[in-house]
């Protein structure tokens, strides 16, 4: 009995108890954060006021073209085709006063309207044309003749006019038309009737005095034969007028020759 209670009083339960540490073997909890990808991105707009479609610094209602930085209040007014007014002051190109000269165009005098401005006129500076100033060039040698102008041809005429402005008048000029050369045909009689049969010389000048601008002459040796002289009765039977008949058989002679 007593060595029972002993060996019971002996054995120690707490020897045997093992325990469990329960922080070595539990699962790792994950983040809860957001990903970085999940966050929108953020804009800098402290610079941009808003409403600033073309990001000039001006807000569109104070920028008269949103669209276009160049054009905003504090852009220079400038000369343009289109008449912008790129500073929004509501004036464009020559009604602001305060378009930028360095973008004018030279504007000349063009009396005859030819497209051509009158040369050694002084130009006026301006976008657009102003008054008479309407051309933007200065090579007119004759603003009172509009067929005188640096765009026109050199053609023979009457004037001995420099045509093209270039410097120089009809045969001196290399460029001269060669449908508007004169036919100068030989006239060694001197009775203002050119030889029928001649050879001609083509320029704009008569080249020659013993040369005239017609062939009527059907005998260049005799001056009393040409088509402007009258016909007559002969015993040679000569076609003075040169029209192909003599004597009785030109009605011309107004006589019967026989």
């Amino acid at each position: 009995m007593v060595f029972f209670l002993l060996f019971a009083c002996g054995d120690d339960p707490t020897t045997d108890v093992t325990t469990t540490d329960t922080t070595t073997d539990s699962p790792t909890v994950p983040p809860t954060d957001v990903p970085a990808t999940d966050v929108p991105p953020t804009t800098d707009t402290t610079d941009v006021p808003d409403g600033d479609g073309d990001g000039d610094g001006f807000p569109d209602g104070v920028d008269c073209d949103d669209t276009n930085d160049r054009i905003h209040p504090d852009a220079i007014e400038i000369c343009d085709k289109d008449n912008i007014d790129q500073d929004c002051n509501g004036l464009a190109d020559d009604l602001d006063p305060g378009v930028d000269a360095s973008t004018f165009s030279p504007w000349y005098p063009d009396m005859d309207g030819d497209g051509a401005g009158a040369q050694g006129a002084p130009p006026v500076g301006a976008c657009d044309p102003v008054g008479e100033a309407t051309a933007d060039n200065n090579g007119d040698c004759r603003d009172d003749q509009p067929a005188i102008n640096p765009g026109a041809s050199e053609v023979c005429d009457n004037l001995d006019a420099d045509n093209d402005c270039n410097g120089l008048a009809e045969d001196m000029d290399p460029g001269v038309r060669p449908e508007s050369f004169v036919s100068w045909y030989p006239d060694l009689d001197d009775d203002g009737a050119g030889d029928t049969y001649g050879v001609p010389t083509l320029q704009c000048e008569r080249p020659s005095p013993d040369t005239i601008d017609n062939s009527a002459d059907c005998n260049d040796a005799n001056p009393n034969i040409h088509l402007f002289a009258p016909e007559v009765c002969d015993p040679g039977s000569t076609d003075e007028d040169c029209d192909g008949l003599a004597n009785e058989a030109d009605p011309d002679t107004g006589a019967d020759c026989l």
